[in-house]
């Protein structure tokens, strides 16, 4: 298929940057850096990296910004030439380019002024999507290279593949509503709620706190139970189990980097591990989804 080992490319460089983009977001989040620069686009005036550690975190993730956008854009016109036809080569990297206008905007309105906790999650939440979008294009282009017949498409007939799903959206509620929970903390940053973390807000979001924390709890034990489940469903089937599993010891490592971090008074190096852990926990779990449901599709 011409033009299918550019888009290839193309759309995991993109699965590169959006996992660093987001993981400084987390940084900057948990450093309290959001208005380290106090101008946007321009950094203090001009373009130069600052030397202060918060807004230099600051000044790589708007740089990040920036090559996410230009991957994406290379993406999606690549998928208008090539794959018109081809709905899960064309559609994520245009959906995720409306996405990122979103998460521009309101990183700009963060800088120029403030914004609500709910705003922050959506935030977080476009953030999380373009990346589940760019891990499905990914996915689905080295599929339509292997099946060049056929059109790639998303279908999850059998136990395994529908709890895999299930247990991403709830997963990805969890991510992202974590900033709009409680009192503002770094534990609020990207990753599960923190059960040793601060007593909620004040004001009736005691109910929320407790919420979040329960499907917290389901969606720790729906991961498991996917890693655990891999054993018996997907045992001869290599990536599978490598991801399932992947994702049960990512999970592992951002819940203990978590709750030791807010024991210790949230220090940057395990607030760091706790959000690439749960970074690159989202982005292996998408793409455990991905393959389940490209499978089945064949099947």
């Amino acid at each position: 298929m011409p033009g299918i080992k550019v888009y290839i490319v193309l759309a995991f460089a993109a699965v590169a940057g959006i996992c660093i983009l987001i993981m400084l977001g987390g940084f900057v989040c948990f450093m309290e850096a959001a208005k380290a620069i106090p101008d946007w686009p321009t950094n203090f005036g001009g373009i130069a990296p600052p030397s202060e550690p918060g807004a230099f975190v600051e000044y790589l993730h708007r740089v990040g910004a920036v090559i996410v956008g230009l991957l994406i854009i290379a993406l999606a016109v690549t998928g208008l030439r090539r794959f018109r036809s081809h709905p899960w080569l064309l559609v994520p990297p245009l959906l995720s380019l409306v996405l990122l206008a979103v998460v521009s905007t309101i990183g700009a309105l963060v800088v120029l002024g403030s914004v609500s906790p709910a705003i922050a999650a959506v935030d977080l939440a476009c953030a999380l999507m373009v990346l589940a979008l760019m891990v499905t294009a990914a996915l689905a282009a080295r599929f339509q290279r292997r099946h060049p017949e056929g059109t790639a498409r998303l279908a999850f007939r059998d136990s395994f593949s529908r709890l895999a799903l299930v247990s991403g959206v709830a997963l990805y509620v969890v991510l992202f509503t974590g900033l709009s929970v409680g009192n503002p903390s770094p534990g609020n940053c990207l990753g599960l709620p923190l059960w040793g973390g601060p007593p909620p807000a004040a004001g009736g979001l005691e109910w929320l706190r407790t919420g979040h924390l329960m499907l917290s709890g389901a969606a720790v034990i729906l991961v498991a139970f996917t890693a655990a489940a891999s054993w018996i469903k997907r045992r001869m089937e290599r990536t599978q189990l490598l991801l399932a599993n992947g994702a049960g010891v990512l999970l592992v490592v951002s819940l203990a980097a978590g709750e030791l971090a807010a024991a210790a008074g949230f220090p940057w190096a395990l607030m760091a591990v706790r959000v690439c852990a749960a970074t690159l926990l989202w982005a292996v779990f998408t793409a455990l989804i991905v393959r389940e449901g490209l499978q089945a599709a064949v099947s």
